[in-house]
């Protein structure tokens, strides 16, 4: 290639306006990079429309004319052998357009017209798919395309569909960020809601701590802000996960590295990480429209038997995403023919707790080796499910304390202190069962919860 189209190309690849997510700009440098390069006075991007059946003018800038247009449009049923040869998805080199039989069809009603006698169409190209092209057009004389200045169309038309991943990329994280807003502001309510009733809480405190005050908590305090940060904050973890995995495409795209096992790949993890969002950003709505409602729909629901190591693995999948963003490494060893009678709701909250309070609270700044494990079995009596990290410890004068409502240590980082105290209420009062503590300064922390199995009645 010519070091004048290199040095372009060069130019163009360099600049910001590809990857700052502005498509308009991206497409005006695009179209201007192309008239200077190849000396000619008229560039234009067309993109496909969704059925393929038209292309449609994004920007077409003539020079000899001193004009600009954006709504122009070609369809598939006016020029078929036009269209035929763009499924080809190759490049259509015409140097006259006008004899060509891949352009012909446009002589009398657009060639002619614009004087134009050569054309050179380049395919864009975004996520391994063909999405428009770029025209570019010689006017009043034939002009012979060199395969150099196919070869700099062809790269320039790259960077275009570079300029789309980060224009959808942007419109992405807009739409994600507005969701998140949209939640937030209804939490906010909620949560004043809450704050309005806080001092009537406060004044019943004593009396719940020193009577059954686990079993009447779920009433009072039910969807509180702390459950609703489990799926929000899972959501945001698969956000951060599909974002990567798009920029590790547009890396490997960029520089000509990216196979089909990788593509597929990629975009599988993203279809998973989206269907992770989808589904935790529903169950965060769902919990803040029945913000008063969590003990009283937990004991609504309708219990039949399941699976129990099934039903905690399942459950723990959803929670993969917050452990490795804490870097936890999580083992099972879960007695697989364990069937229980209940509420399926009530096993997972208990386990999502488990997991949140672990990787909140359980490790040390600077704790490489960060491990969690669960632990089911059945004996004669009592189904045991143990949930052990290896993390800090609890220090004495705090293990007393740990199951009280409102009780934490690190309410400046926005602790309720609610969260082990409603798992303490779901475990004795919706499994009739009872929680142990076992811990350690610097040794760990185990919790175990037994539960009888009941009858199917």
């Amino acid at each position: 290639m010519k070091s004048s189209l290199e040095n372009i190309l060069l130019t163009v690849s360099k600049s910001n306006v590809i990857d700052e997510g502005n498509i308009t700009q991206a497409e005006r440098l695009i179209v201007e990079s192309l008239l200077q390069g190849l000396d000619i006075p008229r560039a234009g991007i067309w993109l496909s429309n969704e059925n393929k059946s038209a292309i449609e003018c994004k920007l077409l800038v003539d020079t000899f004319h001193q004009t600009e247009t954006e709504s122009l449009s070609l369809q598939r049923v006016d020029y078929p052998h036009y269209f035929s040869q763009l499924d080809s998805e190759r490049a259509i080199i015409a140097n006259d357009a006008q004899t060509d039989s891949a352009t012909k069809e446009f002589t009398q009603v657009y060639l002619k017209p614009n004087d134009i006698r050569s054309m050179l169409d380049i395919p864009i190209r975004h996520k391994g798919k063909m999405i428009g092209i770029i025209c570019l057009e010689e006017i009043g004389k034939i002009k012979l395309w060199s395969q150099d200045e196919v070869t700099f169309s062809a790269a320039i038309s790259d960077l275009y569909g570079r300029a789309i991943s980060a224009f959808e990329r942007n419109q992405y994280q807009y739409q994600l960020e507005q969701q998140n807003q949209n939640l937030e502001e209804q939490v906010k309510q909620r949560t004043q809601a809450l704050e309005n009733s806080l001092e009537h809480l406060q004044q019943t405190q004593e009396k719940l701590i020193e009577s059954e005050k686990m079993a009447s908590l779920g009433n009072l305090v039910a969807g509180v802000a702390h459950e609703v940060n489990t799926p929000i904050g899972i959501a945001i973890t698969g956000i951060t996960h599909s974002i990567e995995s798009i920029k590790e495409l547009e890396t490997l795209l960029t520089s000509n590295k990216l196979s089909k096992p990788k593509f597929e790949q990629s975009l599988a993890h993203i279809k998973t990480a989206n269907e992770l969002i989808y589904n935790n950003l529903t169950r965060a709505v769902d919990l803040i429209q029945n913000f008063k409602q969590t003990a009283a729909d937990q004991s609504g629901y309708e219990k039949y038997t399941f699976n129990l190591a099934r039903y905690i693995e399942n459950t723990l999948c959803s929670l993969k995403p917050l452990l490795k963003s804490y870097k936890v490494i999580l083992s099972t060893d879960l007695q697989p023919n364990i069937e229980l009678y209940s509420v399926p709701g009530c096993i997972a909250q208990i386990i999502t707790i488990l997991i949140q309070n672990a990787c909140y609270h359980a490790y040390q700044n600077g704790q490489t080796d960060r491990r969690f494990t669960f632990t089911l079995y059945q004996n004669e009596e009592m189904i045991i499910l143990s949930g052990k990290d290896n993390g800090k410890g609890i220090e004495k004068e705090v293990q007393k304390r740990v199951f009280e409502p409102f009780y934490t240590t690190s309410r400046k980082d926005g602790g309720t202190g609610l969260g082990l105290s409603i798992l303490y209420n779901l475990v004795v009062n919706q499994l009739n069962g009872e929680v142990q503590l076992i811990t350690e300064p610097h040794q760990g922390c185990e919790f175990i919860l037994k539960f009888p199995q009941p009858n199917n009645a």
